[in-house]
């Protein structure tokens, strides 16, 4: 790791060669950049798209290196600070772990629900270009049979959504 002195003197030299505006800009893209790992890597995990949890992992770590760098020349060009509001964060989260209480089954049941629900709902919709109006009618009703687990009402629906659109569905069929 580069002392402290060294870093600050390289963000000032970075701020005098590009500006400041260009400085916002870079931490901008930067904070976008881990978004976008932060994404890649919950689609990799949680839906199976491709990619390797080491890959995905790694880049979640270079992107946090460079919004961790950003922020520092932000506080460089802002003039510190940071670690007080840091100190008051983390203090709320504290206090925040200790009122909050864990969710019960009811509510772990429901958040799968819903995560379940956002997932059809990408998957039906993203394969049809422009909706009509009964297809997102019947797109409504196969979510709403999926999450009373009405499997049979669930495939009839969309076998009536294929009909629909035979061309984004018909590997289903």
């Amino acid at each position: 790791m580069i002392e402290d002195e060294k870093r600050i003197a390289l963000y000032k030299a970075a701020i005098q060669k590009w500006g400041e505006t260009a400085q916002l800009d870079q931490a901008i893209e930067e904070c976008a950049e881990l978004i976008v790992a932060i994404n890649k890597y919950k689609r990799v995990i949680l839906y199976g798209d491709s990619g390797t949890i080491k890959d995905v992992t790694n880049n979640i770590k270079e992107e946090a290196a460079d919004v961790s760098i950003m922020i520092e020349q932000l506080e460089t060009m802002f003039g510190g600070g940071l670690d007080d509001m840091k100190t008051s964060k983390l203090t709320k989260m504290e206090e925040h772990l200790r009122t909050v209480s864990e969710p019960d089954a009811e509510e772990l049941e429901r958040r799968k629900k819903s995560a379940h629900e956002r997932k059809l709902r990408r998957f039906l919709i993203g394969r049809i270009q422009n909706p009509s109006d009964n297809a997102c009618e019947l797109i409504e009703g196969i979510l709403e049979a999926s999450n009373n687990g009405d499997k049979p009402l669930a495939r009839k629906l969309f076998g009536e959504l294929a009909e629909l659109h035979p061309k984004e569905f018909k590997k289903f069929l």
